[in-house]
Formats: structure tokens, sequence, C-alpha cells
């Protein structure tokens, strides 16, 4: 066997394979032996067919098996031996396979790309101070003060305002046809927290309760719903009750209120210590985004088109996991990925560049850490860990693991400076 690779690009090869004429030869015998003991031809007892009446009436499918058999033995072989790993499965381009002569077949295929890497330890990065101050707390406690506040009926008759809530009806109609996916009973919207489009929400103030109010509104060009767009819906609204958020005075009570803490002060201090832990999570994130984004523009890599085409389809598939089958039928796949193409090819050097790094370092994810993982996942999921072992959830996790334990590496090997107020 003959052996040959042609370097179409850094991550493109071809290879060509010429099988001498004495194994092609055998191949053929073979399945002509096999073939006489299945094959009946009038005039000739089972088994007893003459070979060359077999590669006559049955030459179309002796060459067809003799082709796939000899690439299926071949291979691997060459790959082995030219030492090639293809990243998925390659493009075969065989020749007309003839008995008595040698047949030749290309495998054209895309392999890891070679990544030189610059230093990676010793980046030096400046970072922001914490800086958690008295607004910080300020806007935590209000946050707790909307958690905590009680929804109740206005006492007076007035019409609604921006931060109440209006229990409402509401029906849309395309011409004179209610539709299914614009009708609600009964639903609680707040008044300027956009549940509801901003004409919907627009037409509701200044209404007061029992009131009804119609409106229309003109459907986009690109809506998602081809029957919807560009067209013209009425919506029919009726204000049912109306009802207002009353907040909690800030007070020692409404520190015993929302946890266990015996004043005001305790629950600052809590308040306190919680936006710092977010602060340093948020920090590190951003450490190790900016750590990546270093590596990333002062390392060239050819990205192979698979794995870029790998990527963009499993961003399209978490994006329209959700959506109806009709939805997913109206989108336009073609130029989604083609818009997905350069965010896709970033994430794929971000993962070529952190997988050569964990190489080098000889970082590893261990069976405990994934068993840990999946016992978290599984809890979220209310599932058993069995169920997900053998996944692709699995194999994300295993990713995942691998790429945290790279990145707090190389953050360990960083030099971090936090940046001075006045800058």
């Amino acid at each position: 066997m003959e052996i040959r690779v042609e370097e179409l690009s850094g991550v493109k090869r071809k290879l060509e394979v010429v099988i001498p004429r004495e194994k092609v030869n055998a191949e053929i015998e073979v399945i002509c032996q096999k073939l006489r003991k299945q094959a009946k031809v009038k005039g000739f007892r089972p088994g007893k067919v003459p070979i060359s009446i077999l590669k006559r009436l049955y030459h179309q499918d002796v060459i067809s098996q003799a082709m796939l058999k000899l690439i299926e033995q071949t291979y691997q072989e060459a790959l082995d031996e030219a030492k090639l790993k293809p990243l998925f499965e390659p493009t075969i381009d065989p020749e007309v396979l003839e008995e008595g002569k040698a047949f030749k077949y290309t495998a054209t295929l895309e392999i890891m790309p070679d990544i030189k890497l610059e230093e990676y330890k010793g980046l030096e990065l400046e970072v922001p101070p914490l800086n958690i101050n008295e607004e910080a707390i300020n806007q935590e406690m209000e946050k707790l003060r909307e958690t905590h506040a009680e929804i109740a009926n206005i006492k007076e008759d007035r019409p609604l305002k921006l931060g109440d809530y209006a229990i409402i009806d509401f029906q849309g109609y395309l011409g004179e046809t209610p539709m299914k996916e614009l009708k609600a009973e009964n639903f609680m919207v707040e008044l300027g927290n956009q549940q509801l489009s901003q004409d919907m929400e627009k037409s509701l103030l200044g209404a007061k309760k029992g009131e009804e109010r119609i409106i229309k509104i003109k459907s986009p060009k690109d809506h998602q719903n081809p029957n919807l767009a560009d067209k013209e819906v009425e919506v029919r609204i009726k204000v049912k009750d109306i009802k207002e958020k009353i907040l909690p005075e800030i007070d020692d009570e409404f520190a015993k209120q929302v946890g266990d803490y015996e004043n005001l002060e305790q629950l600052r201090k809590a308040l306190y210590k919680t936006i710092e832990e977010r602060a340093k999570v948020d920090r590190d994130i951003y450490i190790k985004n900016e750590i990546v984004k270093q590596l990333m523009e002062k390392t060239e890599i050819e990205i192979p088109e698979g794995l870029t085409e790998q990527e963009m389809q499993a961003m399209i598939n978490r994006a329209t996991y959700s959506l109806s089958p009709q939805a997913k039928a109206s989108l336009d796949f073609k130029k989604t990925k083609e818009n997905l193409r350069p965010l896709a090819e970033k994430k794929v050097k971000r993962r070529l560049i952190l997988n050569k790094i964990a190489e080098m370092e000889d970082i590893q994810s261990t069976e405990k850490e994934l068993e840990e993982n999946l016992s978290a996942v599984a809890a979220q999921l209310k599932t058993n860990v069995e169920s997900l072992k053998n996944s692709y959830a699995e194999q994300r996790l295993r990713e995942h693991i691998l790429e945290e334990k790279t990145l707090n590496f190389l953050r360990d090997h960083t030099k971090i400076a936090e940046r001075s107020i006045e800058k």
C-alpha cells in the first residue's frame, strides 16, 4: 500500500492511498466466493456457478462491495502510518476500481491546528477595586423591600399609574378572528415592569377598575410568525381590578422579618458581605476573561471549519431549544449561522488555547470532580446521577471542569494589580 499526504492548509490534509492490484484481486475473489454460496443462476447447482459468470452477472455489486471493503480495511492503517488524527469523518473520493489494476482513493480531512503559544505565565493585569459603598448596600436593601412588599387593593377610586398592579383580561384579533396566542384572563401586570408590550402598558395608564380599552398594534415585518408579519392586530383589554405595592419600612422589625437578624445594623453587615462575595466572583470572571483576551490577541490559529460548523450548530440548538416547530421552520438558518460565525470562531479559538495549555501543564479533570458536578446537576434537574452518565451532559461537564482548572491555573500565574481609584 502506498500513501501520500498533501498539505492543503494548516488544518486540512489530502490523504492519497494506493492499494496494489494483488490486494484488489484478492478482495474481489473473497466477495465472489461468498456470493457463489448464495447466488441462484439458472442452469447451475447452488455453489457451482463459475466465478467468471458471477463477475459478469453481478459486476457492479462486486465492484461496489470490494471498493467499500478495501477502503474500510486500509483507511485507519493509512491514518496511523501518516500519523494523522482527523477531527471528523473525511470526504472520501474513490477512483474507479477495476480488477487487475491498483485502486486509488483520496480522503480529505481536517486535523487539529498546530498551536504555537507565546508565554502564557506571568501575564500582567490591572483590576478595578471592589469599592463597596453605602449606595450599593442601599440598592440591595431596596431589592429586599421590593421582595417583601405587600400587594394590596387600592383604597381610593383612582386610575392606574406606574408601579400599580392591574388584573386584566385581554384578547387579540386579526381582523375579526380571535388569536389564541394573544389571550389571557385574570392576568396581573405591574405597570412599568415591561411584562406586556409598550403599547399595551401605555394604553392601561389612566384606566379605572371596570374600564375597557381597545388598542391597535402593528406587528414588525420580521415577526417570527410569518402569518403576523406586518399585520395590524386589535387588542381588547378589560381592567378587572387595581392593586398597589406597599413597601415595608426599613427598621429593626424589617431586619427580623427578612432573616435571622437582631437589628438593622446586622442586616446591613450581612448585605455588605453578600455584595463583597458577589463582587469577588465578578472580578474573578473579569480576570479570567482578560487573561484569555490577551492570549487570543497574541495567538494566531487557523480554525478548522468543522469545529466552527459544530459550534454554530450548538449555538443554534441552544437558542431554538424552546421554540415551537412552526417558529423554527420560519427561521433562516443559513443566514443565522453566518451571523453567528464570528462568535463561534472566537469560542473555538478560546477552547483550543485553553485545551493546549491544559495539555502542556498536564491539567486534568478527576473522577471525583466529575461525580460532584454530576450530583449537583442531577439535584438541579431532579433526576439521578446514573441518567447523566455517558451522556452529552457528562461530556460538557468534563470540558467545563477542565476549562475552570486551566483558567484558575492561568489566574494564579498572572501578576494582578489593583487599579487605583484615580485611574
